[in-house]
């Protein structure tokens, strides 16, 4: 499968999560899985991988390059901007 075409298979806006067995939350992600970013503190290009939550809230791991190698950090929502919606 293409990477184009796994993109097309994520395209997750929301996801349900189970805290307790009486307690249900939807948490809305602002960027999709394959989403072009932009890091805003190192102003590089890079492309929203995996959606996250946990107890700090919505979090997304970001992969882009920086200095010839290729890094992925985990980021909030604050800290990133949506360039283009599909790579």
């Amino acid at each position: 499968m293409a990477p184009s075409e796994q993109c097309d298979v994520y395209n997750a806006h929301s996801i349900t999560l189970d805290i307790t067995a009486k307690t249900r939350r939807v948490e809305h992600f602002k960027f999709n899985l394959c989403d072009r970013v932009l890091v805003k503190e190192i102003q590089r290009p890079g492309v929203v991988d995996t959606l996250l939550v946990d107890g700090l809230g919505v979090q997304y791991w970001v992969s882009y390059w920086n200095d010839s190698k290729r890094e992925r950090v985990l980021m909030f929502e604050w800290e990133l901007e949506l360039r283009n919606a599909q790579v």
